[in-house]
């Protein structure tokens, strides 16, 4: 199982991030009390595959945009998926189960899936929204706490 998780480089979901603080309102720089909102908000991904043998190298990468498209995907990830394949699973039947992310479906996807000879879970067949049958949701609840990374202290 793969997936990709999202993180901004802002943070604007942590408290105090989102905000602003001076000794003078009328001296602060307007730039600074009026922060324009990009639409999407730059960010990097983190990928990983896992299985009961093990986790992959991971793929962190920059993203544009709203999520990452199939060339990022193609080229970055899922070289790291046949990785994975040849070194946990070699001789196993395995099955590629994606989440339903338009970049694990499109032609150039398949194709590369299927020219490394790697069987995929087709979309019909793939059920939405079923984060209990996907063990990799556990590894990022264990890497995040509601989505935002998670901060430790000594």
């Amino acid at each position: 199982m793969h997936d990709e998780k999202y993180f901004t480089f802002a943070n604007p979901e942590f408290p105090g991030n989102s905000e602003f603080y001076t000794d003078n309102f009328n001296d602060c720089p307007d730039n600074v009390k009026f922060k324009a909102k990009a639409k999407f908000e730059e960010k990097f991904m983190v990928w990983y595959e896992i299985s009961e043998a093990g986790v992959s190298r991971p793929y962190v990468g920059h993203v544009r945009g709203q999520a990452v498209d199939d060339n990022i995907y193609t080229q970055n990830c899922l070289p790291k998926l046949l990785d994975f394949i040849n070194l946990y699973h070699a001789n196993d039947e395995i099955m590629c189960w994606p989440d339903l992310a338009s970049c694990h479906y499109v032609h150039a996807t398949r194709q590369w899936l299927e020219v490394n000879h790697i069987p995929f879970v087709p979309r019909e067949d793939n059920p939405p929204n079923v984060p209990q049958a996907a063990p990799i949701e556990t590894f990022w609840a264990l890497l995040t706490m509601d989505g935002k990374p998670k901060i430790r202290s000594n």
